[in-house]
């Protein structure tokens, strides 16, 4: 018998050096209360043709009001989540395109705001796979002259 996967995207929205980070809703049950940034589960049923940039300007409408820009893919990694279920996270680096994130889904976000990627490193929140997605996103952005 082979594991199946949960298969989630993570988006990093950045304007310059700032990028939005939310703090995960206490009702989570993956990370509660911790700072993230938003991401959400690809889900197999959607007729869109690129599922992937589909699921990501899906994740920030729903979870903070936010449309944005270009995309661009950052990495790929493979964890067990805390319910011991095997997760293939996919990152992509978003444009802004102006708009200003607001808690949408109180649910899942408790607050949401903009940080400096230097600033967010530096955080004693800031849990080492998030430091991870932050630095390989800050040098694409950094690569693409976003």
């Amino acid at each position: 018998m082979t594991d199946q996967f949960i298969v989630i995207i993570e988006a990093l929205v950045c304007r310059a050096d700032h990028y939005v980070v939310v703090r995960r809703s206490l009702n989570e049950d993956q990370a509660p209360g911790a700072l993230s940034f938003v991401s959400g589960k690809i889900e197999a049923e959607s007729p869109e043709e690129d599922i992937l940039e589909a699921t990501v300007r899906r994740e920030l409408r729903e979870e903070i009001d936010l449309e944005v820009g270009e995309l661009a893919y950052v990495f790929s990694n493979a964890f067990r989540n805390d319910r011991g279920e095997m997760v293939i996270c996919l990152t992509y680096l978003c444009r802004d395109s102006g708009g200003e994130p607001s808690v949408h889904a109180p649910d899942e976000v408790e607050s949401v705001g903009w940080m400096r990627a230097d600033d967010l490193l530096a955080h004693p929140d800031a849990a080492p796979w998030l430091r991870e997605s932050m630095r390989r996103a800050e040098a694409l952005r950094q690569r693409l002259g976003w």
